[in-house]
C-alpha cells in the first residue's frame, strides 16, 4: 500500500471540503503545488476524474462529489453555479453593452456577418443589435 503525503494533490479534495467548498480550478493547484509539473497536476485531476471524485466542468474548473451524489457522480449545477460564475467573471451589464456600443461603430465587425449569411439575405446589424438590446438585454435589470 502506498502512503499519499498529506498534502497530495490526490487529497486536495479532502482539504477543500474541509473549508466548506466544493470547487477548485487548475490554477489554485498549480498555486498550491509550484513544485508539481503541468502534466503531473493534469494527471492527478484525471486521476481523481476517473475515480469518480472530482467532476470537470469546464476547463480548469472542478467539482468535488460529495459523498451523498457519489452514487449519481454528479452534483446538482445550483451547488457550484455560484462558484463557476465567480471563477468565469463574465462583464457586467454596463461594460457588455458598452463594449457592443464600439463594436457596432466597427466597420469590419459589421462585414463580418455578410460572410455567414446568404447573399440574398437581408441583414441590418444595426436593427439586429437595437432589437436584442431593448427587447433583451435591457429587461435583464
Amino acid at each position: 500500500m502506498q502512503i499519499k503525503e498529506p498534502y497530495s494533490i490526490e487529497n486536495i479534495v479532502f482539504i477543500i471540503q474541509k473549508k466548506g467548498r466544493i470547487t477548485f480550478s487548475s490554477d489554485e493547484l498549480k498555486n498550491q503545488y509550484p513544485e508539481k509539473t503541468v502534466r503531473a497536476i493534469e494527471l492527478a485531476l484525471n486521476r481523481l476524474i476517473f475515480q469518480k471524485k472530482i467532476i470537470p466542468v469546464l476547463k480548469g474548473f472542478y467539482v468535488i462529489i460529495p459523498p451523498e451524489y457519489a452514487t449519481w457522480a454528479m452534483v446538482p449545477p445550483v451547488m457550484y453555479l455560484d462558484a463557476l460564475m465567480t471563477y468565469l467573471n463574465p462583464p457586467t451589464q454596463n461594460e457588455y453593452l458598452q463594449n457592443m456600443e464600439l463594436k457596432i461603430q466597427n466597420e469590419e465587425f459589421l462585414g463580418d456577418t455578410h460572410l455567414l449569411l446568404r447573399p440574398d439575405e437581408r441583414y441590418h446589424p444595426v436593427e439586429a443589435w437595437e432589437l436584442v438590446k431593448n427587447q433583451l438585454i435591457m429587461k435583464l435589470t
